[in-house]
């Protein structure tokens, strides 16, 4: 049987990690040129899941690892994923955070999230945040409540938003 996920802001941040890039990659794990939020992966993976520091691979823009338990407990917390996360609060803004943080960026239409679940956009919506399909990216239609939402926990977000 299968425990709880012990949800805090951090985890909801690398559960926001994990949802951008389960299709992508196999462990759990993320790449990235941004060696602040590799940091921050790899910390917050060591001291809220207790991954020990030679079971995470680092190679140059990427780390990950490989932990069928954590992967379940993440896997059925993303299934809540709409009931956790329904308040404007630390936990929606640390998960959302780190979906932004992945796969999130700005270009001349506006910001955007590449290639969001159905889920995710529900969460969102919910949240009061709108999005419009484009392609791969969903553009956020009220910047504004999405900023105010995922700032104090964003690593991105500010060298981005200039």
């Amino acid at each position: 049987m299968t425990r709880k996920l012990a949800l805090n802001p951090k985890v909801s941040y690398l559960l926001g990690i994990y949802s951008a890039n389960r299709k992508t990659m196999q462990p759990i794990g993320l790449q990235t040129k941004n060696s602040e939020l590799l940091e921050r992966f790899i910390k917050t993976a060591m001291d809220e899941l207790g991954v020990e520091p030679n079971k995470i691979l680092i190679e140059e823009g990427s780390a990950s690892f490989y932990n069928s338990k954590i992967k379940k407990l993440f896997d059925r917390a993303l299934e809540r994923r709409t009931k956790t996360f329904k308040y404007l609060n630390a936990y929606s803004g640390s998960y959302i955070a780190g979906l932004f943080d992945c796969a999130g960026g700005f270009d001349r239409k506006g910001m955007f999230i590449r290639n969001l679940d159905a889920h995710d956009a529900l969460l969102l919506e919910n949240l009061e945040i709108h999005i419009k399909q484009q392609g791969a990216k969903s553009y956020v239609m009220n910047e504004n409540s999405l900023v105010k939402l995922i700032k104090p926990y964003s690593t991105t977000l500010v060298e981005l938003h200039k």
